[in-house]
């Protein structure tokens, strides 16, 4: 949830494709098929960053609104950047009869145990099932001596942002050696993203790797 409600505020393109997509893009409904909630989905997928916006003229809620601003300074996205709220939709098969918030004693909660993840886009000739504890591609474990990486995994995509800098002509950006740098050229999103993650009252701050 975490991941999605960043990419409902920064965009789905991400530091790298802002460069060539200047507009942040966004999920405009998500599907649930397991322990669905609205009011606990809507507010873990978009809602609890409702502040991340340009400041207004007024900060006084509308009339009959529970909306509340944080007071103090506040660092704020440029233009073009806020949260978009998405539509929440469960299926009408429930896979799981359990519900998101129950006090059964017999409920069976979300189980994190297999690391299997699955991805797929129309170039790719095959879906692939990665690892997600090691981000490998599941065929190669145990892992060899020197496994070959996934095909979505960071160094492959910066490689593919680097060939369309290349065909745009974008001799600058073909000048940063890590995909840090690259993201940190694009002003505006590294704008946006500061503000949403270095406010204690969005996201806050999020996981460096290492």
């Amino acid at each position: 949830s975490d991941k999605i409600c960043r990419w409902q505020c920064l965009g789905l393109q991400g530091g790298l494709l802002a460069h060539f997509i200047p507009s942040p893009l966004a999920l405009s409904s998500t599907t649930v098929g397991r322990k669905f909630h609205r009011a606990c989905l809507e507010r873990a997928l978009c809602c609890r960053a409702q502040d991340f916006e340009q400041p207004t003229e007024t900060l006084a809620p509308e009339p009959g609104s529970k909306r509340r601003r944080k007071p103090g300074p506040r660092l704020r996205p440029p233009a073009g950047y806020r949260v978009q709220h998405l539509a929440v939709m469960s299926t009408a098969v429930k896979l799981d009869p359990n519900t998101a918030i129950s006090t059964a004693k017999d409920a069976v909660h979300a189980s994190f145990d297999d690391p299997r993840v699955l991805w797929w886009s129309a170039a790719a000739t095959a879906p692939e099932m990665l690892d997600g504890m090691t981000g490998l591609p599941l065929e190669q474990q145990p892992a060899a001596s020197e496994p070959a990486p996934s095909a979505v995994c960071s160094q492959r995509l910066f490689a593919r942002f680097g060939a369309l800098c290349e065909r745009t002509r974008r001799d600058a950006l073909l000048a940063a050696s890590r995909p840090a740098d690259a993201k940190h050229a694009c002003a505006a999103y590294a704008q946006a993203r500061e503000a949403l993650l270095t406010d204690p009252y969005q996201l806050g701050p999020w996981q460096v790797k290492g």
